[in-house]
């Protein structure tokens, strides 16, 4: 074992990342998952599960050396988000220049961002990348930190990072209890064509029982992400594709025209969960092991980058020690804990009609929507650059997104 090495068991989008940009910070790391991605080539048809990537998730990307090959054909940028609750002629809208950017950030698969950093991973030196490695255990040392996998095989190192997902084998052997609410809602996602639609525009209409997400894939054609009750759900799962499409077009008041099911669709229940810590002996989490939030803002999949460039960050400056994790779960709890709160007191605004409250916040909206000059500060945060953002995160220098 050396005392530079770090594996990182889970090979999503949040795990890949902190495997490749811990590679960059000079540590050796195995990534390590029980089943990678199918690879995907450039015309192959769009996958159903997609990440709004802000413009501080592109800057990683890009300083890590992928985004090149990831924007290339199947990454989508967007300028402008656009929501609206009873009218579309009373909709707010944030653009990209308001802040002085072109861009505010891009739509793209999962697969695809996390295939690009397995290639980078694999060309690296120091890098290496297992799959078909389920994990059966963990053995914590004094001076090092053992995982054992289903087949036998075991891999040490001075730290492991836990990136797992929502159901961590890592963080349920750590003994951390996971603290779940339930929303009682379901997400429901799929990939449609509209007729009449901006490419360049993130749309968002919140419903009664909950938000409808219309993201730019190209080509006219949507990811969708519907929260919506569990009994509203149950209906919505027994419709055709024919009679989803017209609950579609009700949903957006034929905001986008006629509409296409170009996927199969997927329903999942909607939940927050968290942990008191982050960091326990020789291990961290991160990403969906850590902290799951609501979907609404699209601000999971960012959340989880900002703890992998985090990471990076305070192991590259003080080293694998007590400090520099504790460091990193201080800075990271803190973010992620506003992030959840304010994604419940969105929700939670949204939901109010017809009372004194919904008709103050209907008011307030009309007013920022016409004050164009105060919406600087939203959009910083859409973008990801708000609070206290990592080092390769921040917008340093030109890239992609900003010509």
């Amino acid at each position: 074992m050396s005392t530079e090495s770090i594996v990182v068991v889970g090979a999503g989008l949040a795990g890949s990342a902190a495997a490749l940009t811990l590679l960059k910070a000079g540590f050796e790391v195995t990534l390590m998952d029980r089943r990678l991605p199918d690879p995907i080539e450039s015309g192959d048809r769009l996958r159903m599960r997609v990440s709004t990537l802000n413009l501080a998730s592109v800057h990683l990307l890009d300083r890590l050396g992928v985004w090149p090959e990831v924007r290339e054909d199947r990454a989508h940028p967007f300028s402008a988000i656009e929501f609206w609750q009873d009218e579309p002629d009373h909709s707010v809208r944030f653009e990209a220049q308001s802040a002085d950017f072109i861009r505010l950030g891009a739509v793209v698969e999962n697969d695809w961002v996390c295939q690009h950093l397995h290639h980078a991973i694999e060309r690296s030196d120091a890098g290496s990348l297992l799959g078909d490695c389920q994990v059966a255990g963990i053995q914590q040392g004094r001076r090092e930190i053992t995982v054992d996998c289903a087949d036998g095989t075991s891999v040490s190192a001075a730290l492991v990072v836990a990136a797992d997902g929502p159901n961590s084998f890592i963080r349920q052997a750590l003994g951390i209890e996971p603290h779940w609410h339930d929303y009682d809602q379901q997400g429901l996602v799929a990939v449609v064509k509209a007729s009449s639609a901006c490419d360049q525009t993130a749309f968002q209409r919140f419903l009664a029982d909950g938000p409808l997400a219309f993201l730019p894939l190209g080509n006219q054609q949507f990811s969708i992400v519907w929260s919506m009750s569990t009994a509203q759900a149950m209906r919505v799962k027994s419709m055709t594709d024919s009679e989803l499409m017209d609950a579609l077009q009700e949903a957006t008041q034929a905001r986008f025209g006629a509409l296409t099911l170009e996927s199969a669709r997927a329903q999942f229940p909607l939940r927050r969960m968290h942990v008191d810590r982050l960091v326990e002996g020789r291990c961290v989490l991160l990403g969906d092991a850590a902290h799951v939030i609501h979907p609404l803002a699209g601000q999971g999949a960012n959340l989880g980058l900002q703890d992998a460039a985090s990471l990076g960050q305070v192991l590259a400056e003080g080293g694998i020690s007590e400090t520099s994790l504790r460091r990193f779960e201080r800075w990271r709890q803190s973010d992620n804990q506003v992030m959840a709160r304010s994604m419940d007191v969105l929700k939670a605004s949204f939901s109010q009609r017809q009372n004194l409250f919904s008709r103050a916040r209907d008011g307030a909206l009309s007013l920022f929507a016409d004050a164009r000059f105060a919406h600087r500060p939203f959009i910083m945060h859409a973008a990801g650059f708000g609070g206290q953002v990592p080092e390769l995160m921040q917008a340093r220098r030109p890239g992609w997104l900003d010509r």
